[in-house]
């Protein structure tokens, strides 16, 4: 009869010694290479969430070989959080890609991700958070508010608590009872949601207009703009109007001439008014932004031609040597002429962004007149033809709200 107590004995031992073994190979050894973005959870809670979510995972030691080996990437960009898990089991190798405005609820995933591979009975169900650390000034208590200190008396000159500007009653005005300090976990109010897809503000540049007229045109232009930067097709749209002036008077016509009127030089202005979208953004960093745009633009060109007439000087000199009389130009008038301006255009736009709301932004292109500005004289005679190829030079800077 002593031999059952004795095998039972036995039979309990080989059976704890068998539990232990199997947990042993149950477990499953991993590392991780993990690289984050500034505000993204850290490493530690990457690991922790996998354990949490699996008993049989395990970080493997130095010079231990994983039997599973990850690579986590973490990047923020244009308010998206998007998530990379590399994962190499054995000889296979697998890729997620992940994409939420929350960097958490990415790295959150990916964790899941990562335990399912460890161990496919993985806990899939949404993880409660941690509790709070023990509140030293309330012992026995865990995960609860430190308790509002007991009010004290304010017997003091007006004054403002913190920032706020709450005005505290002189004495004779009433006490006052405020709690010697704030309550811990001040409530933060979510930002509230945009109320519209694309942001929209003004903007100015210096301009400056090649070949539109017989020298460079330069002036100002005013503009308001649209775009959106959330989509995965960024898009800006603006309508600009510029008002530019020729530098100097313009040397056209003949450097001798034949008539009895000289064309001294000629002055410009122009009125323009383009609209120009651009389509897709390519947005390297969160501070450089590189646009290719098409725009339709239109208006007017004015031209002012200065004319003059030779006029004898006499030259005592001149008559006293036998040369004759000397002539000299003398003003007689303007000649006015204005021609219409129709354009269609190519544009490169480089943006630098020190804020999201604030740029400063460099544009170039070609423009191809559909309607050329063309003037002439009394006599039919061409004064000047813009050419079919013009070019458009703008800097200035913007906001977008």
């Amino acid at each position: 009869m002593r031999l059952f107590p004795s095998l039972f004995v036995l039979g309990v031992g080989l059976a704890a010694a068998l539990s232990a073994e199997r947990a042993d190979a149950a477990e499953r050894t991993f590392t991780v290479e993990y690289k984050a973005a500034k505000g993204c959870p850290s490493r530690e809670t990457f690991v922790d969430e996998i354990k949490r979510r699996t008993a049989v995972a395990r970080l493997a030691g130095p010079g231990e070989q994983p039997e599973v080996s990850m690579r986590v990437k973490l990047d923020v960009k244009r308010r998206k959080a998007t998530g990379r898990l590399d994962m190499t089991i054995g000889t296979t190798a697998t890729q997620r890609d992940l994409e939420d405005p929350s960097c958490a609820e990415v790295v959150s995933a990916l964790a899941l991700l990562a335990a399912l591979a460890i161990d496919p009975l993985a806990e899939t169900a949404h993880l409660p958070p941690l509790p709070l650390p023990p509140d030293p000034h309330v012992p026995g208590e865990v995960g609860t508010r430190p308790a509002i200190p007991e009010p004290k008396l304010l017997e003091t000159d007006p004054h403002y608590l913190g920032v706020t500007d709450a005005k505290v009653p002189r004495e004779r005005e009433g006490y006052l009872l405020v709690p010697a300090s704030l309550p811990a976990f001040p409530y933060v109010p979510p930002p509230p949601p945009r109320d519209r897809p694309f942001d929209v503000g003004p903007g100015t540049a210096f301009s400056l207009d090649v070949a539109t007229a017989p020298v460079p045109l330069a002036g100002v232009s005013g503009f308001i703009g649209f775009r959106s930067l959330e989509d995965d097709l960024p898009w800006s749209i603006r309508a600009e109007v510029t008002y530019s002036v020729s530098a100097g008077l313009a040397s056209i016509g003949p450097d001798e001439p034949s008539g009895a009127e000289a064309i001294e030089g000629a002055s410009f202005r122009f009125l323009r008014g383009r609209l120009e979208g651009c389509l897709p953004g390519w947005l390297p960093t969160s501070w450089v932004r590189v646009w290719p745009c098409g725009s339709l633009a239109g208006g007017a060109l004015w031209g002012q031609v200065r004319k003059s007439v030779p006029v004898p000087k006499p030259d005592e000199a001149n008559r006293f040597n036998g040369l004759g009389d000397q002539t000299k130009q003398q003003f007689v008038g303007l000649s006015e002429g204005t021609s219409p301006w129709f354009v269609g255009g190519l544009a490169g736009r480089l943006e630098l962004a020190p804020a999201e709301w604030f740029a400063f932004e460099l544009r170039a292109g070609p423009d191809f007149p559909l309607v050329r500005g063309s003037f002439k004289d009394e006599n039919g005679g061409e004064i000047f033809t813009a050419p079919p190829i013009t070019l458009s030079l703008g800097i200035g800077a913007s906001a977008a709200f």
